[in-house]
């Protein structure tokens, strides 16, 4: 029997998401695997999480590209069509912002790759260039504020707070505009 290792990686990471502190043994029994198979393709929970770090950081890295051949000419729609790709893989891979990742080289100080910050960055620099974002907020604070609401929302819809179909639009009203109240025009 051939262990195909993006099943068992998909099993994980689904099971991680409900329950971050499931162990090896009920990780191999979600996978239909002995511990001692899960054993022999992961050595150990770390190796394993690092794992399905690098499936998520893919799977990021997939929507990003899908968003830059695009090459919308408005930043709002770019960003729009890179949340709506990104918000599922949040609910997936949530349980990873919970985790300690080792400080590689190409990771950044929270595990997330660096192509990727730096992919978001442009962006929203981009933005800032063409006038749709605000000059006055360092982009890699709206970096830092954009995966602050992306990991908010999975943890609100996990938690039953709100309505997952509803995660993306959320990110993106509070994102751009803010939680103020706009006056009506008269």
């Amino acid at each position: 029997m051939r262990i195909e290792r993006a099943a068992v990686l998909a099993a994980a990471a689904r099971l991680l998401a409900s329950r971050p502190g499931a162990s090896m043994a009920e990780i191999a029994a979600a996978a239909g695997l002995s511990r001692a198979s899960l054993h022999r393709l992961f050595p150990g929970r770390q190796a394993l999480i690092e794992a399905i770090g690098a499936l998520a950081a893919q799977h990021v890295q997939a929507a990003i590209a899908s968003v830059q051949q695009a090459d919308d000419r408005s930043v709002p729609a770019a960003l729009e069509r890179l949340t709506e790709a990104i918000v599922p893989l949040v609910h997936e891979f949530a349980f990873l912002s919970r985790q300690a990742h080792p400080g590689g080289a190409g990771a950044a100080v929270d595990g997330q790759p660096r192509e990727i910050d730096a992919a978001i960055l442009e962006l929203f620099r981009r933005g800032q260039a063409a006038g749709s974002l605000r000059l006055d907020l360092p982009p890699a604070w709206l970096l830092h504020a954009y995966r602050g609401l992306l990991f908010g929302v999975a943890s609100a819809a996990l938690a039953g707070e709100i309505a997952p179909r509803d995660a993306a639009r959320l990110v993106l009203s509070t994102l751009l505009h803010g939680a103020a109240c706009v006056p009506e025009a008269r």
